[in-house]
Formats: C-alpha cells, structure tokens, sequence
C-alpha cells in the first residue's frame, strides 16, 4: 500500500480548493443570473392570488397619501406599472421597500414603481421608507377590499401590468430574483 508523502496530501488539498471554488463560483454565479431575472418567466412565481396572466386590472378603489382617489384599473391603463401590495409590520414587505428606495432602481425604465398599502395614509407613512414616498407613487386600500378583488392575502404581493393594462406577471411572496431587468423584459 502506498505511504502518503506531503507531496501527495498537497495535491489533494489542492484539488479539494480547485472543486470548492468551483462549486462556490457555480452557485454564485447562478444566484446572480436569478438576481437579475435573465433567466426567469412569470411563471416561475407563486401567484396564490385570484389574479391571472393577461386579464386586466380587477376593480380596486386606491387613495393616494394625499386624498385623492382613483382605481387600479385606471392606474394600470396609463402606463406599464409594477404595484407592490404590502402591510405595514411586514418583514419581507420592509425588505421589498428597502430595496426599491435604492438610488437609480428605475431611473431610465419604461415603467412605474406603485405601492400600494393596506390600511390607512398614517400606516403608510410610518412604514415605507423616506426614499420610496419621494420617489414612487403610494396608496392606501382596505384590507377587505384587496381581498375581494383579488384575493391578495399574502404579503407582499408584486402585479405588473403592462402597456395594454393587461397583467404580465404575479408574485405572491416577495423574491429578490424579481429585479429591474426582469421588470424592464416583461413590462412592455
């Protein structure tokens, strides 16, 4: 039998690094085309909604923080837009909303970021961040009301609705591999 020399158990070790970083760099860059939605279809999604691709907005009365009122139906006619449904309290909603407040998520895109809230304009002011309520427009609905026409009960809820205001896609749950570049691809 042969006597393993230094030499040898080098070799090994090495070879053991070589197949570590090459599973790390796999997975990495994997994660990073998920990151980015290259790679992904709407119906890659959980849609635990009543909502379907192609059908268009279900009638949905929204107030903006300022009083006003319109309807999804009329939001999603006039021009692409992503609608975030999120509740206040919410862990992934915050992390959501966190991630949309970044400096540039949809300068130059051909769509709109829209959240809309349930619960009132004070819940909505407390629990989206600064950067969000400056940059993107945001509603308030009843929580009732959201469920009636969509049976949105899961938070967040991402709907895009493209040019026509047909939807284009539904994410119940929030997953980071919905990015601007998989927005940008299905948002026409």
């Amino acid at each position: 039998m042969p006597v393993a020399t230094k030499k040898s158990i080098g070799y090994l070790l090495l070879a053991g690094v070589v197949i570590f970083a090459a599973v790390f760099l796999g997975i990495h860059t994997a994660n990073l085309l998920a990151w980015n939605g290259s790679n992904l279809s709407p119906e890659d999604f959980s849609n635990q909604t009543s909502l379907k691709i192609g059908d268009s907005a279900p009638y949905l009365s929204i107030v903006a923080l300022d009083g006003s009122s319109t309807t999804l139906e009329e939001l999603s006619r006039k021009n692409p837009v992503i609608v975030a449904f999120v509740m206040p309290g919410c862990g992934p909603c915050g992390e959501l909303l966190k991630d949309w407040s970044t400096s540039g998520f949809a300068e130059g895109t051909n769509w709109k970021p829209v959240v809309v809230v349930e619960g009132s304009a004070d819940e909505a002011r407390k629990s989206v961040p600064p950067a969000v309520l400056s940059r993107y427009s945001v509603f308030t609905c009843d929580e009732d009301a959201l469920v009636d026409a969509a049976n949105i009960t899961v938070s967040p809820t991402l709907v895009g609705f493209g040019a026509n205001g047909k939807i284009r896609f539904v994410s119940s749950g929030y997953t980071k591999q919905a990015g601007a570049k998989f927005f940008s691809k299905y948002l026409r």
